[in-house]
């Protein structure tokens, strides 16, 4: 087969059209360690509009934010990465702090593998442990761990209570969120009722947190003056004979 000299230079032409379209259309490379990775536990739908509502605000209105939508966003957190074993069971979390803003830093999708990237207009929790240098940084929104932060653009939002003592007339989900009150209900061996009166009923934590369950209708069976310890992960108190 052969070309002519014009056919041949509509052939170059169409080559270069097509190279510079590819380096047009190809990416920087840069990964949103939030968004493009599958994330390690996302928030639910409730949580994240609470999450997006943060851009633009000073760290003292972000603060009254989560004070007022999500206040058990630290005992939640700290929890779950016990719970789930991202944080080992034998050592002690000193705090969290919650920090805001962008920067770059490598990030932990949920099959563990490590991307190099960006993320942007993010809530993350700065969580230190008792004998150890480095803290851990995660990503509230999608429970992704990031390593080596980068970037002076972190704003401090404040540090969470990791110790709480129920009060009276309030249950566990007054301090964490039902899934997790549930989980610590399991770990600690107490009651988990379904119904009110004649109709209460003890049911596992399994059925507790299935999709058609009224979580308005269960309740941890806990006591005023309990003490739950998210910091070393024990509980203090009354358990029903």
């Amino acid at each position: 087969m052969t070309f002519s000299k014009k056919t041949a230079g509509i052939s170059a032409l169409a080559v270069l059209v097509l190279i510079c379209g590819l380096i047009f259309f190809i990416p920087d490379g840069r990964t949103n360690l939030v968004d493009d990775l599958r994330p390690v536990k996302a928030v639910s739908e409730e949580n994240l509009f609470v999450l997006d509502s943060l851009k633009d605000k000073t760290p003292f209105e972000r603060k009254l934010i989560l004070n007022h939508e999500w206040p058990s966003i630290g005992k939640d957190l700290v929890a779950w990465l016990r719970l789930s074993g991202k944080i080992d069971s034998g050592v002690e979390v000193s705090s969290i702090e919650f920090l805001y803003g962008s920067g770059e830093a490598e990030g932990e999708d949920f099959d563990g593998d490590i991307h190099k990237g960006f993320f942007e207009d993010q809530l993350i929790a700065k969580i230190s442990i008792k004998g150890r240098d480095k803290p851990l940084f995660v990503a509230v929104q999608c429970s992704n761990g990031l390593f080596r932060l980068q970037g002076d653009g972190l704003e401090s939002v404040y540090a969470d209570e990791l110790i709480f003592t129920i009060g009276k007339r309030k249950g566990l989900v007054d301090y964490v969120s039902f899934e997790i009150a549930i989980s610590l209900a399991k770990t600690f061996g107490l009651p988990i009722y379904k119904g009110k009166g004649q109709n209460r009923k003890l049911i596992s934590a399994e059925e507790a947190l299935e999709t058609n369950t009224d979580f308005h209708q269960v309740m941890v069976l806990v006591f005023t003056g309990d003490v739950f310890n998210l910091k070393d992960m024990t509980y203090n108190g009354k358990k029903a004979g």
